[in-house]
C-alpha cells in the first residue's frame, strides 16, 4: 500500500495543479458536443425511416396489392390502417397472389418499426449516461481543491478518463451504425 501511495504521490507531483480543471472542463465540453451531434444523427435517421415508411404507404395506396383487397378505401388509408391490414391479411387469405407484395410490405413496417425502436432505446441510454458524464465533471471541478492531492483525487481523475474513453467509443460506434450507408441486394 505503501508503494501505491508513492507512485500516486509522485503523479500527482510531476502534473500542474490546473490539470484537474481542464480534464473536467474538457470532458464536460466534449460530451456536450457529442450529445448534439448524437441527437442530430438520430433524428436525422428517424426522419430518413419516417420518410422510407411515408414511400412504402404511398406506394401501397398507389399499387394493385392494396387496391386489390380495399379498393377505393386504400386511398384514404393511414399507415396505422394500412399495418393492422396487413399484420390481419395472411389469416383471411393464406394463398392469394397478391399476398407477396404484402407480405414485403409487412416485413419492411416490420423493420423500420425495429430500427426506430433501437435507434430511440440506445440515443436515450447514451444521452443518459453523457449527462450523467457532464454533471460528474462539472461537480468534479468544485471538488478538485479538496480531493485532488491524495488517493481519491487520483481514482477520481482516472474513472472520469476511463469512463470518457469508453462511452466515446460507444457513441463512436453506434453513431458509425447509423449513419452507414445500406447495401441493397
Amino acid at each position: 500500500m505503501k508503494e501505491l501511495s508513492s507512485v500516486i504521490n509522485n503523479f500527482t507531483s510531476l502534473i500542474s495543479e490546473d490539470l484537474p480543471y481542464w480534464m473536467f472542463s474538457t470532458i464536460s465540453q466534449s460530451f456536450v458536443a457529442l450529445v448534439s451531434l448524437l441527437g442530430m444523427v438520430a433524428i436525422y435517421k428517424i426522419q430518413s425511416i419516417e420518410n422510407e415508411r411515408q414511400n412504402l404507404t404511398n406506394s401501397l395506396r398507389s399499387g394493385g396489392s392494396l387496391k386489390f383487397f380495399k379498393g377505393a378505401m386504400a386511398d384514404s388509408m393511414s399507415y396505422a390502417d394500412i399495418k393492422t391490414f396487413l399484420d390481419g391479411l395472411e389469416d383471411k387469405t393464406p394463398n392469394h397472389p397478391q399476398l407477396s407484395a404484402c407480405r414485403k410490405a409487412k416485413t419492411l413496417f416490420d423493420k423500420f418499426n425495429e430500427d426506430e425502436k433501437y435507434i430511440i432505446n440506445n440515443t436515450k441510454t447514451l444521452l443518459k449516461t453523457s449527462l450523467f458524464l457532464i454533471a460528474y465533471s462539472l461537480s468534479a471541478i468544485s471538488l478538485v481543491p479538496y480531493i485532488f492531492n491524495n488517493l481519491l483525487g487520483f481514482i477520481f481523475l482516472s474513472i472520469s478518463v476511463i469512463w470518457s474513453l469508453y462511452l466515446v467509443k460507444i457513441a463512436y460506434d453506434f453513431i458509425l451504425k447509423l449513419i452507414k450507408p445500406k447495401i441493397i441486394n
